[in-house]
């Protein structure tokens, strides 16, 4: 429930948010219990202002980041001490548009009045969630090393390998071999270390699924899409690095080759 127009000027009632209640009545219905109120009322400036009802429970809100649900409880503003007041408007207008003139109606209003702070809701997310994107682009950047640092292991494995097989590719074409056949077998090569790996690191995310569960939002680390995706990227790309040594593999010359011998 909400404040109604009577609770408005009375000092003595507070909602709680659901954090709240869980954090202060676990397993209690909170509704009629009291607690202290440390908030200024006009009749006591210095902060003392009695014990106050809980009337109602309000869902969570997302006050200092998008992951974490404070618990708060709520006054009626008009019954305490003024405080730092803060608006929301709503407007199909840009807010580039807007801003200024919102500040022209509070100064016609009151010339004395200080507006510290007038940001779009867009802004206003983005600055909360200046940690996050950080973690997210150190975590992309150390993903995309680890994936290159991948790709240039599994094609300098097969381009060696490839290199020392040449004898072989040489008499398999010689002998009526499918080039296609040769690409195969260098691609199967490639397979069995990816797929090992790709083993182990699903083993790894599961292990670390908790740690890793604290850097997201509305999601889990074993969500199987994002798995999915991970394992189709790793895939298509070791896929792009083996391509090369395969080709070669398959433009040997075998004449080339059987003079050599």
């Amino acid at each position: 429930r909400d404040f109604t127009e009577a609770d408005r000027k009375n000092s003595h009632v507070v909602l709680l948010s659901e954090r709240a209640v869980h954090d202060g009545f676990p397993g209690e219905d909170p509704i009629g219990h009291k607690i202290s109120n440390i908030v200024p009322t006009p009749d006591d400036k210095a902060g003392s202002s009695g014990d106050v009802m809980v009337i109602g429970v309000v869902a969570n809100a997302r006050i200092n980041g998008l992951k974490d649900t404070a618990a708060v409880a709520y006054v009626p503003y008009f019954a305490y001490v003024p405080w730092s007041l803060s608006f929301i408007v709503r407007s199909s207008r840009p807010s580039s548009t807007i801003m200024p003139e919102m500040r022209r109606i509070l100064w016609n209003t009151d010339p004395q009045v200080a507006i510290p702070i007038v940001k779009s809701l867009d802004d206003q997310l983005n600055d909360s969630l200046g940690s996050e994107r950080f973690q997210t682009l150190l975590l992309s950047s150390f993903g995309a090393a680890a994936l290159m640092l991948a790709l240039l292991g599994v094609y300098g494995v097969l381009a060696y390998s490839v290199s020392l097989r040449q004898q072989e590719f040489g008499i398999r074409i010689a002998l009526g071999s499918d080039k296609s056949r040769l690409v195969t077998l260098v691609l199967k090569q490639a397979a069995w270390p990816v797929l090992a790996g790709a083993a182990a690191g699903l083993v790894l995310a599961f292990a670390a699924g908790r740690w890793v569960s604290s850097l997201l939002y509305e999601t889990r680390p074993t969500d199987p899409m994002a798995i999915a995706a991970s394992l189709a990227l790793l895939i298509l790309a070791a896929v792009l690095a083996a391509v090369l040594p395969a080709r070669r593999a398959a433009q040997v010359d075998p004449v080339e080759v059987l003079r050599n011998e």
